[in-house]
């Protein structure tokens, strides 16, 4: 977790006091992690502060890497991506469950709608 916390910080998120969720992605997420050839995924949703969620100012989701731009990632490297609680709802309406929920290898999640 602090690993997680840290690559928040380096990533420059200005709200990382308002973070709920934060979890392990990609590839260790569904258990095809190879050990020092897979770099880290980090994914995580926040609560949007008020400027956000009446309009001020906007911001729905916050990616970056290690990496950069300039070319593919290596072991040591690591992706941050975090949505706001908005708009992971509206991941989970269209059925991106990738985006929108973190589960176990030993687990299955399902969103289910009501009709």
């Amino acid at each position: 977790m602090a690993n997680l916390l840290q690559h928040m910080a380096e990533s420059g998120f200005p709200y990382r006091e308002r973070l709920v969720h934060v979890f392990v992605g990609g590839s260790e997420l569904h258990g095809a992690k190879v050990m020092g050839t897979d770099d880290l995924d980090a994914y995580g949703a926040y609560v949007e502060p008020p400027e956000l969620t009446v309009g001020l100012e906007t911001m729905s989701h916050h990616v970056w890497s290690t990496a950069g731009n300039d070319r593919r990632n290596a072991p040591t490297d690591g992706d941050v991506t975090l949505y706001s609680l908005r708009k992971r709802a509206g991941l989970a309406c269209k059925g991106n469950q990738l985006r929108c929920i973190s589960c176990s290898r030993r687990r299955r999640c399902k969103i289910q709608s009501g009709v």
